[in-house]
Order: structure tokens, then sequence, then C-alpha cells
């Protein structure tokens, strides 16, 4: 008992477990890279919606002041999305074609083998020599 009293008892002030710490910055990592990915796609998506003297205003704006659609009828009639629909669409018939003929063709050459043969071996524990007969003889 009295080696015992010597001890030092515990404080109220802790670190964290090393756990805690970790996981902890998990999240601000994964706070930052949110933000990383996050801010260039809200800003393309309000520069949708910006004139283009809005756009390029310095210091930059971070609502558009005054939003329009105006944008999206001149952005269709200047780039051609019509061919870029069709071409997505052929690209994406093609492939998916592609992709269900090879699977096909693999299923018939896996159904056309017969079935897979293993061989279990539940002899365990046994010698080498026994096992080797006991496994011989469940095939």
């Amino acid at each position: 008992m009295g080696a015992e009293a010597g001890l030092a008892q515990p404080t109220a002030l802790r670190w964290p477990a090393s756990g805690q710490i970790w996981r902890v910055l998990g999240y601000v990592l994964i706070a930052i890279a949110v933000v990383l990915v996050g801010l260039p796609m809200y800003w393309m998506l309000i520069a949708a919606f910006k004139t283009n003297q809005e756009i390029f205003t310095a210091p930059p704006t971070w609502i558009p002041l005054a939003p329009t659609l105006d944008n999206f009828p001149a952005a269709w009639r200047q780039a051609p999305f019509g061919n870029f629909y069709v071409n997505s669409l052929i690209y994406t018939l093609v492939s998916g074609s592609a992709k269900i003929l090879q699977a096909v063709f693999s299923a018939y050459w896996r159904w056309s083998a017969g079935p897979i043969r293993t061989r279990v071996c539940c002899c365990r524990g046994s010698s080498p020599r026994s096992a080797r007969s006991c496994c011989a003889s469940t095939s």
C-alpha cells in the first residue's frame, strides 16, 4: 500500500487519444478538399448567370448582381451542341453494344467448357502422405 500512495494521480486535463487526432485531421483534410473542388464549380455556376462585364470585373462578385438567362441561348447558338449530343449517342450505343457482345462471348466460352472442377481436401491434421491419398480419393 505504501508504494501505491506515491504514484501520481491522473489529472482532469488529458491529451486526446491518437485516434481522435487522426479523425479530426481527416475531417480537416476533407473540408479543405471540398473547398478546393467546390469553389471552381461554384464560380462556373455563378458565371453562367452573370453578364460578360460582371464576369471580368475586379474585384470579383461572388453573387451575381443582375442574374440573367441570356447566356444559355447564346451558348447554344455559338457551339454545335446538337452535334455533341449525336456524337455522344453514337459513342454510347457502339461501346455499350461492344461490351454486351464481349460479355456474351465470355459467358458462352465459360459455360461451353463445362463446370470448373476443384478439389477440396478435408484431411487436415494428418500426415502429408495420408492427406495425398485422402485428397486423391475424394476427386
